[in-house]
């Protein structure tokens, strides 16, 4: 199983090389410090205790109730072994696996996440290969809201209003926090009232975030939907 003591080497060098890095917990650092969006790396145990993956991780953090843990993300890509490695696998037994993975996050990871960890950029992202399922159309309103793309937001609500319209969902459902965001934000958007849909979003954003490992190093700033 994967543990502290095998992922300190990577953590280590990482975080010599670039001091915005911040470990938290054992198998995961992310940047600081985190504006709207949580950006990481996260060595993922497997079933077989002799192997971890590696991945990215983007967690946006205005959305309502956002479910499940930050290290998971909003949006998340597994990284490969070098084509030329000679193992498929991240083998803690292989000895190139510690010095591949450190090249990998660096020079994949780490610019992956500074072109898109901005709600602007985050908002441009392509398909998600590795994603565990689509992402909700309710989501990704908010992601045009947070960039203040209004009209991108208000073409997702005029389509999806209708599916929600006198239905209601069990709380704590997927279905549930979707109903949730849309109704919270359809009369502002409608109206472009850029001021109240800020708040709402800088409201489910310190929800997220305090009393969680992120609150030390969140600094709440505008959206661009308030440029």
């Amino acid at each position: 199983m994967t543990s502290a003591r095998q992922v300190r080497p990577i953590f280590d060098a990482l975080k010599t090389k670039h001091p915005y890095l911040v470990q938290i917990g054992n198998r995961f650092a992310i940047k600081n410090p985190v504006h709207h969006i949580a950006l990481g790396i996260f060595i993922e145990r497997t079933s077989d205790p002799n192997c971890c993956s590696p991945r990215l991780f983007m967690t946006a953090l205005y959305f309502a109730g956002l479910p499940g843990a930050i290290a998971i993300g909003t949006y998340f890509e597994y990284l490969s072994r070098s084509p030329t490695s000679a193992e498929k696998f991240w083998l803690w037994s292989d000895p190139t696996m510690i010095p591949e993975a450190i090249a990998v996050l660096d020079s994949v990871a780490l610019p992956k996440l500074a072109l898109y960890g901005t709600p602007e950029s985050y908002a441009t992202l392509p398909s998600r290969p590795h994603w565990v399922y689509d992402e909700p159309y309710e989501d990704r309103m908010i992601v045009h809201i947070a960039a203040g793309k209004l009209d991108a937001a208000r073409a997702i609500r005029h389509e999806r209003q209708p599916w929600h319209a006198g239905k209601s969902f069990p709380p704590g459902s997927r279905a549930h926090r979707w109903q949730t965001q849309l109704a919270a934000v359809e009369e502002p958007l409608m109206a472009g009232d850029r001021p109240a849909l800020a708040k709402i979003l800088h409201d489910w954003e310190a929800a997220n975030v305090r009393g969680t490992e992120l609150e030390p190093y969140w600094e709440p700033t505008p959206f661009p939907l308030e440029r």
